[in-house]
This record gives structure tokens, sequence and C-alpha cells, in this order.
């Protein structure tokens, strides 16, 4: 189930990617939801795949917390989000 979930993701991607503008009409936000949809993925493939479901609590909370800050750092460096 998780394959066919990662590939119904791709293919949904790969539709966002190539047809502009189906979603939102600002390529930032289109871009944005591009990431989102990749951070899940890797998500899937951490938990499924590297077989991180079966792994100690510290594990499971240390892979969630890598993912939740690289995917906010990454999202608001493409939004140019400044320190001013």
């Amino acid at each position: 189930m998780v394959w066919l979930l990662l590939m119904v993701i791709t293919g949904a991607s790969w539709m966002l990617g190539a047809n502009h503008s189906i979603l939102f009409t600002e390529p930032a936000k289109e871009a944005a939801v591009l990431l989102l949809l990749a951070f899940f993925k890797v998500r899937l493939v951490i938990r499924y795949f590297m077989e991180v479901r079966h792994a100690s609590i510290l594990i499971k909370l240390a892979s969630e917390a890598w993912l939740i800050v690289s995917c906010v750092a990454i999202v608001a460096l493409s939004f140019g989000v400044s320190s001013s």
C-alpha cells in the first residue's frame, strides 16, 4: 500500500510540475506544495522502507524532528524569508 501511495504522490507531483498554475497562480505556492509532497514521500520512505516504524521512540522522534526542521527550513528559504 505504501509503495502505491508513493507512486500516486509521484504522479501528482509530476502533473503539478508539468502543468503550471493548475492549483495556484503564484509559482512559489506551487513550489511549496511540491516540496511538501516530497517531504511526505521522504517520511513514508523513512518510516516504511528504512524500518523506523519498528525502531525505538528516540529514533522515531529524531527522524520526525529532522524531517520537520528540514521541511520548514527549505520551504522558508524557497519563499525568501529573511531574518530582518
